[in-house]
């Protein structure tokens, strides 16, 4: 069995390092450890968003990931996002961490600049247990905060292990340069630092954004009518259209990097499909149905 895990810096990120390594990390000059009661007053002094346990709505997921080049690290990142010309919904973020532990996610309106160390500027929306997979590798925080961010709008986002131990970021150089972008979104470099505490500056986030653009489907169909399986998947991945109203369909399957790594151009849409997927490394993929000249999408993981 393979590990579960996303290795996207084995997949030949361009370097954003600038000035090479340093000699020391973020936190060997910023060593600070705040006691519980000091991580409680801050975690208090935060708004939280009522709504954040709900489900998302929206039936295809897409990622975004950063360069994961590491050399640095601390508590966290603050970053701003820029949505793209479509209103699309948060659901989680994969992170690269050198240790289990409990990472939470925060975010406020606009920019996080002038709120490195304000607590009370952003809102609280969900923490879990992220592996400890080390540099290169990323984790993925599991809750599903279904924040929907407004097209053409800028957010910031902090996401932090309170403990300090070891959340994993890059060098950067300016912030507000794009880290990462596509069609829907756009990263940007931000900072790195403590807990609430977040002064070292720029530092670039290493992780994925996990999130849906809302779509309208193929005339009422969603992507759960689509009968993808098994799910996790190990070398063989079967696509079974014989249920619905189509006349001709192709699939593409994605990596983490928006990469091209599997393409059927002809499948049956009247038994099911068989695709050999056993040369895929394991991780998360999004496979999308183009049906009738109208896409569906849906994510699998391979394991």
């Amino acid at each position: 069995m393979k590990k579960i895990y996303i290795n996207l810096f084995a997949l030949g990120f361009a370097t954003l390092i600038s000035g090479g390594l340093m000699a020391q990390t973020d936190a060997d000059l910023n060593p600070t450890q705040l006691t519980q009661d000091e991580k409680a007053a801050i975690v208090n002094s935060t708004q939280t968003l009522q709504s954040g346990n709900a489900k998302m709505a929206c039936p295809q997921t897409d990622t975004l990931g950063t360069p994961l080049l590491s050399g640095n690290g601390h508590a966290g990142n603050m970053f701003d996002v820029i949505i793209g010309p479509a209103d699309i919904t948060v659901k989680t973020f994969w992170v690269s961490h050198d240790s289990t532990d409990q990472v939470s996610i925060y975010y406020k309106n606009g920019t996080f600049v002038g709120n490195e160390s304000n607590a009370a500027a952003w809102t609280f929306l969900a923490s879990g247990m992220v592996p400890g997979n080390g540099d290169g590798l990323v984790g993925v925080i599991p809750v599903d905060i279904a924040l929907t961010l407004t097209a053409g709008q800028t957010y910031a986002f902090y996401v932090t292990d309170e403990n300090q131990t070891n959340f994993n970021y890059t060098n950067g150089t300016a912030v507000g340069s794009t880290a990462a972008s596509n069609s829907d979104l756009a990263i940007l470099e931000g900072n790195g630092g403590g807990f609430f505490d977040v002064t070292f500056t720029p530092r670039v986030f290493n992780g994925v954004i996990e999130y849906c653009v809302e779509t309208g489907g193929i005339d009422g169909i969603t992507a759960e009518d689509l009968n993808v399986y098994p799910n996790p998947a190990s070398t063989e991945l079967n696509i079974d259209l014989s249920s619905l109203p189509i006349s001709n369909s192709s699939v593409a399957i994605y990596n983490v990097l928006g990469e091209l790594v599997v393409h059927n151009s002809n499948l049956s849409v009247t038994s099911n499909n068989i695709l050999d997927i056993s040369n895929l490394d394991a991780g998360v993929y999004l496979v999308t149905i183009n049906a009738d000249g109208k896409e569906l999408s849906t994510k699998i993981l391979v394991d």
